[in-house]
């Protein structure tokens, strides 16, 4: 019987657990529709313990789900690059034979395309269960979309990062191994390629700096977690230098490094600060930042970038998006950011993740130089 009821207090989780999708407006014009008239004076917790003690029936528990769909917050994005020939009729056709494939399931609705020359699309629309939310927001309808992207040396998947999407590019991946009768090359950024805490800090302190046609405005926060191998032995303290030295400071400080493995940092300029100077020579390396870069041609607007690392113990998962823009009109910045239009924000992420392969592919060569020069 639980699962075709709603209780009282369900309701209310539901109603007061969203505060951006349940206003006051809607919450009056909820009562309204039951032609109740609450005051607009009336205090949100106690308009939703009223309204979630009345009786609900199916459709209008369904009308009230209806908006766990909106308001979902933008996934950061990823990069997967295969080597070799293809064509658009190659990538459609192995798209399509997935598709027809995952269209036995029933549990995921699959809609190709060919948006422009050279791209295949794949539009994405599921249900997402989360049991850690309350019962009447554990199912949630999700969308989502992966861009196929063709040129002379091979293809590149753009992909949300969500458990969905990724398991729908690697079973696309594993159609194109079985047409071309092996394993084809794959190239994303690795970072367990870089394997220590400063070229990992460096990739992303030259990503920010290096986006063509962009300046760096600022650096408003940042995440910083200690390298594995690192612990307070290997590095040399005052008290190995000089015996007769206090000791009571270096102790304290090599306590505080063994057990802060990750820290947080945010405000502007972070990575001028000496909080953050100090960890980074403390063998702190950075697995997601937040900076702000302005176009340095026409329109001139400000963007919010984000870049990390998804599994740093790993090092892998490479993952970027751009949060919003402010616009640029009479000479200065308008104060309510936006969100991008979707060509838009596909046209900017498409730099920082050009940029970002650029990065990663100097860092790997001058690595394995240095590394040919100690052998």
């Amino acid at each position: 019987m639980l699962l075709y009821t709603a209780t009282d207090k369900e309701i209310h989780d539901l109603l007061i657990s969203q505060r951006q999708q349940f206003t006051m407006g809607v919450l009056l014009e909820l009562g309204r529709s039951r032609n109740i008239f609450y005051s607009r004076e009336e205090q949100r917790d106690d308009l939703v313990k009223s309204l979630s003690a009345l009786t609900y029936g199916f459709n209008q528990i369904t009308e009230l789900q209806k908006f766990n769909d909106l308001g979902a917050r933008t996934e950061s994005t990823t990069t997967i690059r295969l080597k070799g020939k293809f064509t658009d009729t190659d990538v459609r056709a192995i798209v399509d034979e997935y598709r027809n494939q995952e269209a036995l399931t029933n549990d995921i609705q699959i809609i190709t395309g060919s948006p422009t020359k050279n791209r295949v699309s794949v539009g994405l629309k599921y249900t997402e269960t989360d049991f850690s939310k309350t019962r009447l927001r554990q199912r949630r309808k999700r969308e989502a979309n992966i861009d196929i992207d063709i040129d002379s040396d091979g293809i590149t998947v753009t992909l949300p990062v969500n458990s969905t999407a990724i398991a729908v590019s690697k079973g696309i991946k594993q159609k194109f191994d079985a047409r071309a009768n092996e394993t084809l090359p794959e190239e994303r950024v690795d970072f367990s390629l870089l394997t220590s805490s400063g070229s990992r800090t460096r990739f992303f302190t030259d990503l920010i700096g290096g986006l063509p046609k962009f300046e760096l405005a600022d650096v408003v926060s940042v995440r910083v977690k200690a390298s594995v191998g690192f612990s307070p032995e290997n590095e040399e303290s005052d008290q190995e230098s000089d015996p007769q030295a206090p000791d009571n400071s270096a102790e304290a400080s090599d306590e505080l490094k063994a057990l802060v493995r990750e820290v947080a940092l945010s405000g502007s300029s972070v990575l001028l600060s000496s909080h953050y100077k100090d960890l980074r020579e403390g063998g702190f390396y950075i697995v997601s930042i937040r900076w702000r870069s302005k176009q340095i041609e026409a329109p001139y607007h400000l963007f919010d970038f984000t870049a990390g690392i998804d599994e740093p113990e790993l090092g892998q998962g490479f993952k970027f998006a751009v949060k919003g823009t402010l616009i640029r009109r009479s000479g200065g910045y308008v104060k309510t950011w936006r969100n991008l239009d979707e060509e838009d924000r596909k046209s900017v992420l498409r730099v920082l993740d050009v940029t970002a392969i650029q990065v990663f592919r100097r860092l790997v060569v001058e690595l394995s130089g240095e590394s040919g020069i100690q052998q």
